[in-house]
């Protein structure tokens, strides 16, 4: 297939540039999701014959929505530029594949050209622009992304644990149920054990329901305008009728029936408080339902700390759960928000012993072609922020003396040379050596160990890993792309001063020339490890984790 908006995407499309675009674009986004969220809870009571608040609704699909509003406000404020263009092309379907679920429909809409293709036709016919072709699919269907079952071994690990904590689950009834937090095995088990059973720890999940008639009668409904609308939401409910997971339409009562089924099962009578760490349908449909019960649901933060950055999604988060237990950090006079600790797998490193023969790594990350919604908190993604990190990367290889050119190992993030996920390949034999390369997908983790010196060009959670395990670590960051909100604008200083953070390519390459030796003498300086220590102390804490559960079940 033809990617015609591909092609008009690198030139017309106006990615947020400024920390004032990404205010201005972040809040228009929020405020959209809002209003549609109202009206589309109203509809879907109708639709399903229900009764619910809106923000039951506003629980279950928050996520899904603010992610389409975003790729679909990103083509549409570039309507001048479109309708600017000569001998316009697009493509028109006569079979769309609509996604199944909320991480299909964020795979199709915001991960591949065939989503935006289909947002875009529906912008032109909307704006009623002149095309000189027109090329029609008469069989495109959208395929769906590839899925690699992983099969589960057990291990033999903790085996007194898992024994008794076998024979906990039959006589205990918990009062805590823990899904989807990506805690390690170790931890899942101890805590089990530690709470005598008052704690269940299972995924929730649904199965897919597959190739599930369309409702088009529901759909027509769902996608109505009104007078009232703006011509963006005009356009924006347009898309509706082909974007909406069936999870939500056709297939919601079955995955409702489902999920109550396992809510009111005996055992989980007691359950007062459920934790999550994901954002995925399942659990937030868990979440809304659970919610009608009382039953209190509390998000857990993931690896990665992005309460900082302009246009961050935490206050969306705050307003669909009840409680949020940070990873170490807290906001003042925010009732909702818990300075807990994390248990997150990524920070349970594997020794802490350091091998003699170190290494100096460099960590890439996913370049995306498009951010899920207006956030500076993913500085390398969208197409402008992703070709200026390859430039970046470009810059500090061929800034490096040889001695670091040829011993420096470059790990690459295993979906980072996926076309789904980016249009960029940062390799430029020019610059170094595919010698360099690290093979295989093994998580960067269990590279610490071995390792002498991190070198990150974006910020992420080998950041966060590397600083907990106290290996010396430099980044640095596209300065056009990472913004930070006004109350947190001494956020970085620290690291700035110290060198951890340097303030472009060149400076980082020059430095990490100078230290490169022995990385370990400016790494324990009093205050390079007092800037550590203080960033630690105010947002990571690994130990009061089991105090904060544990308060919750004493409540």
């Amino acid at each position: 297939m033809k990617k015609f908006f591909f092609n008009y995407e690198k030139k017309i499309i106006n990615d947020p540039q400024t920390k004032k675009d990404f205010l201005k674009i972040s809040n228009f986004e929020k405020k959209k999701y809002r209003k549609y969220s109202k009206i589309l809870g109203l509809r879907l009571n109708l639709i399903h014959n229900e009764g619910y608040k809106v923000k039951f609704w506003q629980k279950m699909m928050f996520y899904f929505l603010l992610i389409h509003i975003s790729q679909c406000y990103r083509i549409y404020k570039s309507s001048n530029q479109i309708k600017k263009i000569k001998n316009l092309k697009y493509a028109k379907f006569k079979k769309f594949y609509i996604p199944d679920t909320q991480s299909e429909h964020r795979e199709f809409f915001q991960r591949s050209y065939l989503g935006q293709e289909k947002i875009f036709s529906t912008l032109v016919e909307y704006l009623k622009i002149k095309y000189s072709v027109q090329k029609i699919y008469k069989n495109n269907i959208l395929k769906k992304t590839k899925t690699t079952k992983v099969k589960y071994k057990f291990k033999f690990n903790f085996v007194f644990l898992r024994i008794f904590n076998f024979f906990l689950k039959i006589i205990k009834k918990p009062s805590v149920l823990v899904s989807k937090c990506y805690w390690s095995e170790e931890s899942r088990q101890r805590i089990k054990f530690d709470f005598l059973g008052k704690i269940k720890i299972h995924n929730f999940y649904l199965p897919t329901i597959k190739d599930t008639s369309i409702s088009i009668e529901s759909r027509r409904y769902l996608s109505e305008t009104s007078k009232k609308f703006d011509n963006f939401d005009k356009f924006f409910f347009k898309t509706l009728s082909y974007s909406f997971p069936k999870s939500f339409l056709e297939n919601f009562k079955l995955r409702k029936k489902y999920t109550l089924n396992f809510i009111n099962q005996k055992k989980l009578e007691k359950i007062k408080y459920i934790l999550n760490e994901s954002l995925d349908e399942d659990n937030l449909l868990l979440n809304a339902l659970s919610s009608e019960k009382n039953i209190k649901n509390i998000y857990t933060e993931h690896n990665f700390l992005h309460h900082p950055f302009v246009g961050s999604h935490l206050d969306l988060i705050l307003e669909n759960f009840d409680k949020y237990i940070t990873s170490g950090w807290l906001i003042k006079n925010n009732k909702k928000i818990i300075k807990g600790g994390s248990h997150s797998h990524v920070f349970k490193f594997p020794s802490t012993k350091k091998n003699k023969k170190q290494q100096i790594l460099f960590v890439s990350g996913i370049l995306e072609c498009r951010a899920p919604f207006a956030t500076s908190m993913y500085g390398e993604f969208g197409f402008k922020a992703s070709k200026t990190t390859v430039e970046n990367m470009n810059i500090f290889f061929s800034n490096l003396n040889n001695y670091n050119k040829n011993k420096i190992m470059i790990k690459q993030h295993p979906l980072s040379l996926d076309k789904n996920y980016s249009n960029y390949n940062f390799m430029d034999k020019k610059v170094f050596n595919n010698k360099n390369l690290i093979k295989g997908k093994k998580k960067f983790i269990h590279f610490l160990q071995n390792t002498k010196l991190v070198i990150l060009p974006y910020y992420s959670t080998p950041f966060l890993q590397s600083i907990l395990f106290n290996v010396p670590t430099v980044v640095f960051l596209n300065q056009n792309s990472y913004f930070l909100k006004k109350e947190y604008n001494t956020y970085f200083d620290d690291f700035y001063k110290t060198g951890i953070l340097q303030k472009n390519a060149v400076s980082a390459s020059k430095f990490v020339n100078k230290i490169s030796q022995d990385p370990y003498k400016w790494w324990y300086k009093h205050d390079v490890q007092k800037a550590r220590n203080k960033f630690l102390k105010e947002n990571i804490n690994n130990v009061d984790f089991e105090m904060t559960l544990s308060k919750l079940i004493k409540n």
